[in-house]
């Protein structure tokens, strides 16, 4: 619903929106084509957000994509996330 919402919502003004069903197929997205920004939904099916970001930080993506991070989850999720950020900055 999330997904669905959000590509709606940047569509309405004017971007070019790519979705992916879950993290395995938004990690191979991120691989193959060239994003603006990313908009990154921390509960996905195969693979959650948190290690699609892992991921990408493990192997340095070649190119600096922006990422954001959504989420309908409870507070928990999103207190995990904001120590998963930060950890990024350390």
């Amino acid at each position: 619903m999330l997904r669905e919402t959000t590509a709606l919502v940047l569509e309405r003004q004017g971007f070019t929106v790519s979705t992916a069903s879950d993290g395995v197929e938004g990690l191979d997205a991120l691989r193959r084509e060239s994003f603006d920004v990313a908009v990154v939904d921390v509960m996905m099916p195969r693979m959650d957000g948190m290690e699609l970001l892992q991921r990408l930080r493990r192997f340095a993506m070649a190119t600096y994509v922006p990422l954001v991070i959504a989420s309908g989850a409870k507070q928990s999720m999103a207190r995990q996330a904001r120590r998963w950020i930060a950890s990024l900055r350390s």
